[in-house]
């Protein structure tokens, strides 16, 4: 009986070089669009934990009776006046809208990367014991009508849905709208 020589069975050279040069290209084509998914999804967890400090300071003015406020801050202990390097979220005990060095600081949110936020003239939030907006500058008075602060990516390309506007009304209510870059 003649036996036949057994033949290897496996991937050639030129077949892997032809798998390789096709993911290139499928990569090349991809990686554009995958980096306005991540600045989109930064933008989205920026505006969520803001969202999610303004529910705080306003929950914690309601549940103490006391003011709360939000402030932008670069250290965590004191505001500061830009939204983009940070807030904070205090406890108001005294009830005069700014953050001394008695009150008790709840939370200290980092800036995050490659994310702008702005706002009008709002340097602060502050929340009354019934859980109502107050002076935007630290005064008493009520919020005059509803503040947007502006969340999106420092890149952000015309006409990608990654700006989101979180508005804050004057009774304390804050919601949150995604809209395409100008």
């Amino acid at each position: 009986m003649e036996t036949k020589p057994h033949r290897m069975s496996g991937v050639t050279l030129v077949e892997l070089m032809v798998t390789v040069a096709v993911l290139a290209i499928v990569t090349a084509i991809a990686v554009p669009s995958f980096q306005s998914t991540i600045r989109s999804n930064r933008a989205a967890t920026a505006a969520n934990e803001l969202l999610a400090s303004l529910m705080l300071a306003r929950s914690e003015a309601i549940r103490n009776g006391n003011s709360a406020g939000i402030c932008p801050s670069a250290n965590g202990t004191s505001c500061s006046s830009n939204w983009s390097d940070g807030w904070l979220v205090w406890s108001d005990a005294d009830g005069n809208g700014n953050l001394d060095g008695t009150e008790t600081i709840l939370r200290y949110s980092q800036a995050r990367y490659g994310i702008q936020l702005s706002t009008g003239s709002a340097n602060r939030f502050l929340f009354d014991r019934r859980g109502r907006a107050r002076g935007k500058d630290g005064s008493n008075a009520d919020l005059a009508g509803s503040q947007v602060l502006t969340i999106k990516p420092q890149n952000c390309q015309a006409g990608e849905q990654s700006e989101r506007a979180l508005t804050i009304t004057s009774t304390g209510q804050a919601r949150l709208s995604r809209s395409a870059c100008a």
